[in-house]
């Protein structure tokens, strides 16, 4: 059988270290916009209002949750031991 193949230890933590990065940045971008988009719920602006505060929940709040969702499939990736075929 072969080898397992093993990554640097420290390429592995700079991995772990990209997912932790990543997912505070969802988690506090995300909570953020859950509670923006409770405000909207209850202001009772309407329909009208609960569509304009989804765009701005979207624009500002969707990038730093796309930003952080990408960290984390990167560290994912960069973390993952690398897998070679030998024919």
């Amino acid at each position: 059988m072969s080898p397992r193949p093993e990554r640097s230890p420290a390429v592995v933590f700079f991995g772990w270290l990209l997912m932790g990065i990543g997912g505070l940045i969802a988690v506090t971008a995300g909570a953020c916009s859950l509670y923006f988009l409770a405000g909207m719920l209850g202001a009772g602006d309407g329909l009208d209002g609960l569509v304009s505060g989804l765009g701005l929940i979207l624009i500002f709040g969707g990038v730093p949750i796309a930003v952080g969702l990408a960290l984390i499939f990167a560290g994912r990736v960069i973390s993952r031991p690398r897998v070679t075929r030998r024919d």
